[in-house]
């Protein structure tokens, strides 16, 4: 009994700190961010929990299943006369589950460290901001966006070193690969961007464009949005150990290489209208 009351007042102090989540449809840029800010003496930021794409559909397949038993439980005992009662889980209690997961990650990560601010990079999440806000209700989000066609080019090139054949005989050319990434990119970032319009105080947005050209802005503005000290000597810090890993702009190829006219053209019918409202130039 006392190591579980433990773990219950751990998860209280866990989520009485400021809480965050780096989304993006930008692998490179959310990387960078996560070393950059975990780097900071009061954060302790860590990735990929991959809560809501790969955790939150297995939690919902195990709950269904459950339910299904409980409800043929309960048609039993009603045969025999019983008035039988099922113990049904709702998509809210599968929600508060997510929430108490998510914890004790950060409880396992956080350790006896006091941190004041726990932060998860999963660029995927972008797609699932919405139930990530319900999970984890007083969290903040920051959107790390890239030019689409720089992103991309970027995907194509890990894919093609990741999966190598079987990527060929999905996508035999660059032009097939970048309309099926448009739409993607299309749907997270404007889906994120909409999340972003509904809770203006809890959403914020870099692109990697701005981290290139001067980075400690950047960084000063993040740790402030968290409420975390800002100083040159911090900021200095964590710009540090962004130079000490993969930085936003090392794995920036030039879309030249890769993009002709047709392949533009194809990309800008899905993602052009999206790049035109965040002001890249078309």
């Amino acid at each position: 009994m006392a190591k579980q009351r433990r773990i219950h007042e751990k998860l209280d102090e866990i989520f009485s700190k400021e809480i965050f989540f780096i989304v993006g449809f930008t692998r490179p840029g959310a990387n960078w961010l996560q070393r950059v800010l975990d780097a900071h003496p009061d954060i302790c930021c860590k990735g990929e929990g991959h809560f809501t794409d790969h955790l939150y559909p297995m939690l919902g397949r195990t709950i269904g299943l459950y339910n299904q038993q409980t409800q043929r439980s309960k048609r039993l005992l009603e045969l025999t006369g019983d008035k039988g009662e099922s113990a049904d889980f709702s998509f809210n209690d599968l929600e508060y589950l997510l929430g108490r997961i998510i914890g004790l990650v950060f409880n396992r990560w956080v350790g006896d460290s006091p941190v004041r601010c726990i932060g998860e990079k999963t660029p995927e999440n972008s797609l699932n901001m919405e139930l990530l806000s319900r999970a984890v209700p007083k969290a903040k989000f920051i959107h790390v966006i890239r030019d689409g066609r720089d992103e991309a080019v970027f995907a194509w090139e890990f894919s093609r070193r990741v999966y190598g054949e079987k990527l060929n005989k999905k996508y035999p050319d660059f032009a097939s690969f970048s309309k099926t990434f448009a739409r993607k990119w299309s749907s997270a970032v404007g889906k994120a961007r909409l999340h972003g319009r509904n809770n203006p105080d809890s959403y914020m947005e870099v692109r990697c464009e701005d981290i290139y050209i001067d980075p400690a802005p950047v960084v000063t503005d993040l740790l402030l949005y968290l409420g975390m000290e800002a100083g040159e000597g911090a900021v200095s810090a964590c710009l540090e150990a962004g130079q000490e890993g993969a930085s936003p702009g090392a794995s920036t190829a030039h879309r030249e290489k890769y993009f002709d006219e047709d392949s533009l053209r194809v990309f800008h019918r899905y993602g052009g209208e999206l790049l035109k409202l965040m002001e890249y130039e078309v």
